[in-house]
Parts: structure tokens; sequence; C-alpha cells
């Protein structure tokens, strides 16, 4: 298809949808319905960008059929179906592969889909929008409730089978692959590495349930695993201009494999220096610190830091055993003298101080 002819087409569809709806949607605007208006000129303007999208793939798939049908056989013209942004179906002509190019390739026959990068039959604009919203919605029917209120037509099911389906692939290429850029690096950088755990309910289903049964579930608790790479600026504060990267799993050891991949293309070795913030998990302050040596972090170059709000959970724990005939004043006293201790990384001032105060009950330490 010639470009002048895709051209004249645009124009005439726009006329058609926008040049004859003009004087109705004035006097709408006029009547003070400017919802109404909203609504329909976003309609129109959905209509028309299908229809520059169709043509456009059209016109593509025509350059593309011919350059790879020159270097390939086992190729048939074949008609196929590509879902758009707004979810709308488009039929494109391409070429198709009669048989797959080798045993285990899961790829699509038709090779738009893979040029395009097309998964499930869904373009990226609609697959980017529907698993954005499938992240933010508690559901995969308010997930759809929210898409079909923004003009894009999917079904739940097919909200559900196109994020799962994006999720695997993501899966395959991998976390770092996906989250860092190309050439990022730690080196020359202070870097901060914060792990923590947290607490997570999932679903183990025991039956799955049919049409008449619904499914049967217990939700166990789980401890998630995260952490955070930062980069710190000369003044120790978090550098602005470097975005954090984040990874999370279920176990230690997927947790700390996924951190090594990081760290490793990330160039960790050739970092300044390197921070380990944690709580006091000992998963974490037993395997992290071997990891970066292992890495090639020398230990003159880590700084491990104990989680200074942690840290205050255990203070907590420990003036809750003081002698009752300690007085709040005193204790009072002493606990900001220990939180400033603690603050200041004067942590080994703490149990001594706490002691004598046990011991002497009158607070004349102080």
């Amino acid at each position: 298809m010639k470009n002048v002819t895709a051209t004249g087409k645009i124009i005439n569809f726009a006329k058609e949808l926008f040049a004859c709806r003009l004087p109705e949607w004035v006097a709408t605007l006029t009547e003070g319905d400017l919802l109404a208006t909203e609504r329909e000129v976003y309609q129109a303007a959905s209509r028309l960008f299908d229809e520059v999208v169709r043509l456009c793939l059209s016109a593509s798939a025509l350059q593309v059929c011919k350059s790879a049908k020159e270097s390939q056989k086992n190729l048939v013209l074949r008609s196929h179906k590509i879902k758009l942004r707004t979810g709308h179906c488009v039929e494109v002509e391409g070429l198709y592969r009669k048989r797959s190019a080798a045993r285990g390739d899961d790829r699509s026959r038709h090779l738009l889909e893979s040029h395009w990068g097309v998964i499930e039959g869904a373009g990226p604009g609609l697959y980017d929008v529907a698993t954005h919203a499938a992240m933010v919605a508690p559901s995969y029917d308010q997930a759809q409730c929210l898409l079909v209120r923004h003009g894009v037509d999917v079904s739940v099911s097919g909200v559900r089978r196109l994020t799962n389906r994006v999720a695997d692939r993501c899966s395959n290429l991998g976390e770092a692959n996906l989250l860092l850029e190309s050439g990022e690096s730690l080196a020359g950088k202070r870097v901060l590495i914060s792990s923590d755990g947290g607490r997570s309910r999932t679903r183990d289903y025991r039956t799955r349930g049919d049409e008449n049964t619904p499914a049967r579930y217990d939700t166990p608790w789980k401890e998630p695993k995260l952490f955070v790479i930062e980069v710190l600026d000369e003044r120790g504060r978090l550098c602005t201009h470097h975005l954090p990267s984040y990874g999370c799993r279920f176990t230690d050891e997927d947790h700390l494999a996924l951190l090594e991949e990081y760290l490793t293309r990330l160039n960790i070795a050739e970092a300044e220096e390197v921070q380990l913030v944690a709580d006091g998990a000992t998963w974490i302050w037993n395997r992290v610190p071997d990891l970066l040596r292992r890495l090639g972090v020398a230990r003159h170059r880590t700084t491990e830091t104990l989680d200074y709000y942690h840290a205050v959970e255990h203070l907590h724990r420990l003036f809750d055993h003081l002698p009752r005939r300690i007085g709040k004043k005193h204790r009072s006293r002493l606990w900001k003298r220990c939180k400033q201790w603690l603050w200041s990384g004067k942590a080994d001032h703490i149990l001594p101080a706490v002691l004598t105060i046990g011991d002497l009950g009158s607070g004349s330490y102080l």
C-alpha cells in the first residue's frame, strides 16, 4: 500500500468521524453537557486510532513480508488478528511458518507477531495497560472494570490470561534484564544495600472447585524477602539522580541468588564503598557479607549497619526487663540517652549503663 493511498484514507475517515459531527457536539456543549461530548469525541478518536494503526500495520506488513520471504522458505501468506490498545481487533495478512523452525521452538508461527512483540494476540499497547491495571487493582474483575471504564474492550478472562502470559515472558527474560539499563554500573559509587523480610498471606489451594462448588484454600503466612540497592551522594544521602533497584523472593536462597545477579550486573566489585543495612535477622548477616566478599568487595570497603528502628525495638525489650524500682523519671532519662548512643554509633555504651542503673537503682550513673 502506498503512503499516499493510506494518507488519503485516513483523511477521509477522519472527515467522516469528526467534520459532520462538530455541529452536534457544539450543540451538546451549549446545553451544558460536557461529559457526553467528551465521551463521544473520545469514542470517535478511538475509532480513528484503530483505523490509523490498521493501515500502518498493513503497509508495514507488506514490507516485512517481502524482505522475510526472500531469505526464508516454508512460509505462506495467512491473515491473523491483532488486538490493539483499545481492545479492538484488526486483521493483518502476513507470513506464516508451516512448521516450527526447530524442535522446542515455542515462538509464534506468525512472523509478524514476533516482529511486533505480540503476546497472546495482543499488541504491546494492550498488554501494557492490561497488566498495569491487574497490578494496581485487587482482582482481575476490578481490573477489567477499570479498563472498560477507560475505553478498553477486554474481558476478565482476557485480562487474566494476558497478565499470566506477560508474567511468563518477563520471568523467562529475567528481572535484571528487564529493570537494569544497558551499561548501568555502580563503579566508583557509594552503594547502600538494604535487606529485610515481611509478612504476606498466600493462597494454598486444597481443592480447585468447579461451576457448582467453590474452591477451598488456606491462607498461610509467608515471609517475602526484599532488597533495595541505592546510591548515596557525597553527603551520605540518597542520590536522587539514580533510581533504586528492587528485588523480592520468598526463600533465602532465591533472595540471595537474585541479589547476586543484580550486583554482578552492576559491577559491585568496582564500587567505592558498600554499606549494608538490615535488622538483626541472622540469615542476612551470616550470608550477605560473604556474598559481597565473593563478588570482590573488600572488607575495608564494607560498612555493616544495624537498622536504627529495628534496634530500637530490641531496646524496648531490654527496658521491659529493668527493675520496677527504677522510677519513671530515671527510666525516661536513660531511654533518651540510650537512643542517642544508638543513633551516634555508640551502642556498646548501652548495656553497661543499663546494668549499672539496674544494680544501683538510684539513677546516679546519669
